[in-house]
């Protein structure tokens, strides 16, 4: 494997005040292992106190190993369980970007 074929995704969310322990849960219980059962290397998630952001990031060995899970149906019920717990949820033209940019 070439450092070139290897992908990072990552992922910046803005939990409902209040809902932050909820939030990282659902992450953690959810998202990390859907990542990792679809080929994620690594999952994780950085909480900053401060602005009560979340910056989630994961690494691929492929394009395509993250494109799948974009796509999976568990991910997707996943995600918008999360998104509910959000003010600013990911939009889908983030995903496309990173799409385009890997």
């Amino acid at each position: 494997m070439k450092p070139t074929d290897t992908v990072l995704v990552t992922a910046v969310y803005h939990p409902n005040p209040g809902y932050e322990k909820e939030f990282l849960s659902l992450w953690n219980a959810k998202i990390k292992p859907l990542a990792i059962k679809h080929g994620a290397t690594w999952a994780s998630i950085y909480h900053n106190e401060e602005t009560e952001e979340f910056l989630s990031s994961s690494h691929w060995k492929n394009k395509q190993d993250a494109e799948k899970l974009l796509e999976n149906s568990s991910y997707k019920k996943a995600l918008r369980e999360l998104n509910k717990l959000s003010l600013i949820p990911p939009s889908k033209a983030v995903y496309d970007f990173l799409r385009e940019a890997a």
